[in-house]
Order: structure tokens, then C-alpha cells, then sequence
């Protein structure tokens, strides 16, 4: 086990690295974004974002897992991973195509009727010609990871937010020259350059890597189409109807906000400021979770297929972990909240919502790493069957509560959902894998951390005197993360000892 863990530590450290980079890069464009457009094309941007998921979710999203957990599992064996990834290629490909062509034909009526704005058309149009080239993309990536390697994922990644962003800033110049408004379509031609810059460098890694000489056949056999449909369709079912159940919450979001008083351009810019400001943080953390998770998941697939008695240990140590990280996490949102939504967007309702979401860091990141080990061991439909349930519950408090609670009702919601799907996870995996749970070294003992680590970088901050708000956050930062890291090493380290 030993052995088999140095690849996912590594793995995982050049995915959060470059998830890291990429984030930062990512709150600067959104910085730079909200202040071309404004929160309320911010709003009508965001609300693009589900309809486009959910069409990578139909052409995806059941390849790259089926990609990279049969991948995990062909024994370096590089002829049958070729063939997996032309077999996971054809089907995604040809489902973006049809996707793409869907939009093209019918932007105006899918704007109007699926999104509720008409507004969204041009921006549609755009997504369209980003299907296929993200289809590449994506199955490249889950071919690499299904091998544990992330240095051409990473690299795809880094250059597809360059990419974007550079695009973006040239297309906001190129429109303020000439007089023209900045639009959503301005934004989402960047997400179109981007994806480009990511399938070049997919394709041609692809292309140049060596492979045995085999007899070349223009299909895979049926066999493992067969394999594809039984294995990627749960999972796919899964992701398009939680990208329909999303596109429906963010079409039902400003229509309920809108009941509750608000007018329809301060309902687009509130879910603005909720998505395109406050969400980026809450999720920056994420990037760790997901390298770690996406590295877990072909491991758990081999350890399985191997009859391996390691996977109690391995659940344990990554539930602790994330539990760990949540909980420091949520310390530094509740601390510093409102003085990132000032710092960087200058909005103190984006530092409220931050504050707002920081309880949701710990259950988000149990639930994703549980979900992952799940997909791990071909439990597809067990992960579909739970985030149906709790999607179709999160949808229904929306349209209740709402109108009657606005946003406030929103965060609430969101807590409680969070709650009932972590819970739910790990009573499932505790089904399959009996593993045991330490709550004083996951829990108890990183609440003492956190509330010490954050009660330091106040002092410290205050240190700075009359320095900017900026200055003061980067050192009282700086100083709970240390604090943190010192007081759960000692920790760890007297256990060890005893």
C-alpha cells in the first residue's frame, strides 16, 4: 500500500498546484468580469452555466469516469487503454456533436423556454462550437488520470484558463476601442478559446505518445461499448439530471427572488454576486478535494479489482483529511468573509454570502471524496440514486422557501441539504467498506485548531496598524495556516509516540 500511495500523493500535489493557479487565475477574471459587465450580465452569464454542464453531463461525463476506471484497472496494459479511450472518444464526440448542433439550430427557444431569459441566445450559439473540443479534453484527462499521471491534465488546464482569460481581456479591449459594450458573449467567447488551447494540447500529447504496433480496427469491439453503456449510463443519468435539476434552480432563483420583491434586474445581479463572487471562494479550497479524489478513484477501482484489504484504512485517512480541511476552511471564511467580498469585489453583500456558505466546506468535501471512493468500486447507481434524491429535495425548498425567506432562506437550505446528503454518504460507503472514524482527531481536535489558528491571525493582523485591509488578511492569513499546520502536526506527531 505504501508502495501504491506515493503516485496519488504525487498526482494529488501537481493537480492542486495547477487547481490552485488555475483558481487564482479564475478570481482575477472574475474580478475583471464583474467590473466589465456589471452584476447583472454577471447573473445572466452564470445562468448559462447549468445548460451547458448539462450537455456536458449527456456527452461526458459517463465516458471519462468509465475512461479512467478501466483504465485504473487494464494493468499498464497500453494497446486495451488505447482502445478504451477511442471507444470513450466516439461516444462523447458524437454526443457534443449532437448537443452542439441542438444549440445552433434552436438557441433563441432554448434561451427563452429552458432558461427564461432571451438574453442568453448569442452566448448559446458560442457554447455550442466548446462541446466537442471539451469532449476531447475531457476524455484525455480521464484516460491520464486512470493511469495516475497529471502532468498533461494539469498542463490542459493551466493553458485553457490562460487562454480564456487573455481572450477575454483582448475581446473587452478590442470592444471598448470601438466604442461597443462588453457583453456575455464577450464572456463566453473565452470559454471557447480556452477550450481550443486545452483539446490542441490533449490531442497532440495523445497523438505522440507511443503505442505497441497493433492491427488497426476503425470501431472498438461491442464487448466494451456494452461496457461503456452499463457502467458510464448510471453515471451519466446521474450528471443530466442534476445539470437539469441545476439549470432548473438557477432558472427558479431570480423568478423566486422576484417574488419575494425584488425586481428582475436585482434578482439576476443578487444571484450574481451569490455565484459569480461568492461561490468562487467557498469553492477555491475545493481544488485540493477534487486532485485528491480524482487520484483516489483508479486506485480504489485497482485495489478492488485486486481483492485488496487496504480500502478500510484508505476511507478512513481521506475522511479525516477532508474533515480536517473543511473545518479549517470554514474557520477562515466565518474570520475573513466579509473582508474578501470588500478586498476584491468591493461588495459587502459578496463577503455576506461568503460567511454565509463557509458551514457548507466540510460536508461538500466529505460528500465528494465518498462519492468518488463509491464510483471507485462501480457503484454508479447507488451515487445517482442519492444525489437525485437530495437534487430534487434542493430544488423543491427552493420554490418554497424563497419567496418567502429570499437569498437568507437559500443558505439555509443549502446547509441542511449538505448535511442530509454527507450523512447519507458515508452511511453508504460504511456499507460497503467497514471503516473505522476517529471524531476527536477529525473533528474535535481541528475545531480547536482552527478557532486558535484564527484567533492568532487576528492578533497578528492588528499588528499591521494603519496598513491596508489587504495586507492585514495576507498576514493574518498567513499566520492561522501556520498555527494550524504547527498545532495538528504536534498533535499528530504525540499520537504516533503513544
Amino acid at each position: 500500500m505504501k508502495k501504491g500511495a506515493h503516485p496519488i500523493i504525487k498526482g494529488t500535489l501537481l493537480l492542486t498546484v495547477t487547481g490552485c493557479i488555475t483558481r487564482l487565475i479564475g478570481f482575477y477574471y472574475k474580478i475583471f468580469l464583474s467590473r466589465q459587465i456589471g452584476a447583472e450580465q454577471l447573473g445572466i452569464y452564470q445562468m448559462t452555466f447549468p445548460l451547458f454542464s448539462l450537455c456536458i453531463a449527456l456527452s461526458t461525463s459517463g465516458a471519462q469516469l468509465t475512461i479512467s476506471r478501466l483504465i485504473g484497472a487494464s494493468h499498464g496494459d497500453k494497446a486495451r487503454m488505447r482502445k478504451v479511450l477511442r471507444t470513450g472518444l466516439i461516444l462523447s464526440v458524437a454526443l457534443a456533436g449532437l448537443c452542439s448542433l441542438l444549440l445552433c439550430a434552436f438557441p433563441r427557444q432554448i434561451a427563452l423556454y429552458m432558461l427564461g431569459e432571451p438574453g442568453c441566445a448569442p452566448a448559446l450559439r458560442i457554447l455550442a462550437y466548446a462541446l466537442p473540443l471539451s469532449a476531447v479534453h475531457i476524455c484525455v484527462s480521464g484516460y491520464y488520470f486512470g493511469q495516475q499521471k497529471t502532468l498533461v491534465p494539469s498542463v490542459a488546464e493551466l493553458l485553457e484558463q490562460l487562454a480564456r482569460v487573455g481572450g477575454v481581456w483582448l475581446l473587452c479591449q478590442i470592444a471598448v476601442s470601438e466604442g461597443r459594450p462588453v457583453t456575455v458573449s464577450v464572456a463566453v467567447s473565452g470559454l471557447l478559446i480556452g477550450e481550443i488551447a486545452s483539446c490542441l494540447v490533449c490531442a497532440t500529447c495523445v497523438t505522440l505518445e507511443s503505442v505497441p504496433k497493433r492491427k488497426k480496427t476503425l470501431l472498438p469491439d461491442r464487448e466494451l461499448f456494452a461496457v461503456f453503456f452499463r457502467q458510464g449510463g448510471p453515471v451519466t443519468g446521474n450528471r443530466v439530471i442534476l445539470s437539469a435539476l441545476q439549470s432548473l434552480e438557477a432558472v427558479l432563483i431570480p423568478g423566486q427572488l422576484q417574488q419575494a420583491g425584488m425586481t428582475q434586474s436585482e434578482s439576476y445581479a443578487m444571484f450574481g454576486v451569490l455565484t459569480g463572487m461568492a461561490m468562487p471562494f467557498i469553492l477555491f479550497p475545493s481544488t485540493f478535494v477534487n486532485s485528491f479524489t480524482t487520484m483516489l478513484l483508479p486506485k480504489v477501482a485497482k485495489a478492488q479489482d485486486e481483492k485488496s484489504h487496504g480500502l478500510s484504512g484508505t476511507v478512513s485517512s481521506s475522511l479525516c483529511a477532508v474533515l480536517i480541511l473543511g473545518i479549517f476552511c470554514t474557520g477562515m471564511f466565518l474570520t475573513y468573509g466579509n473582508d474578501l467580498g470588500r478586498i476584491f469585489f468591493h461588495s459587502d453583500q459578496a463577503g455576506y454570502y461568503i460567511t454565509g456558505l463557509a458551514w457548507l466546506c466540510p460536508l461538500m468535501y466529505v460528500s465528494t471524496t465518498m462519492a468518488s471512493i463509491l464510483h471507485g468500486m462501480g457503484r454508479t447507481a447507488t451515487v445517482f440514486a442519492i444525489n437525485l434524491t437530495v437534487m430534487i429535495l434542493r430544488v423543491g425548498l427552493v420554490y418554497v422557501l424563497l419567496p418567502v425567506y429570499g437569498l437568507s432562506g437559500y443558505l439555509w437550505l443549502l446547509l441542511g441539504v449538505q448535511i442530509v446528503s454527507a450523512l447519507w454518504y458515508c452511511i453508504r460507503v460504511h456499507r460497503e467498506i467497514p471503516y473505522g472514524f476517529d471524531a476527536v482527531s477529525a473533528i474535535l481536535i481541528p475545531c480547536l485548531a482552527a478557532f486558535a489558528a484564527v484567533k492568532a491571525g487576528n492578533m497578528a493582523g492588528e499588528l499591521t496598524g494603519p496598513a491596508s485591509e489587504l495586507c492585514r488578511l495576507c498576514l493574518g492569513g498567513s499566520v492561522s495556516i501556520m498555527v494550524f499546520g504547527v498545532i495538528l502536526w504536534g498533535y499528530f506527531e504525540m499520537r504516533k509516540k503513544h
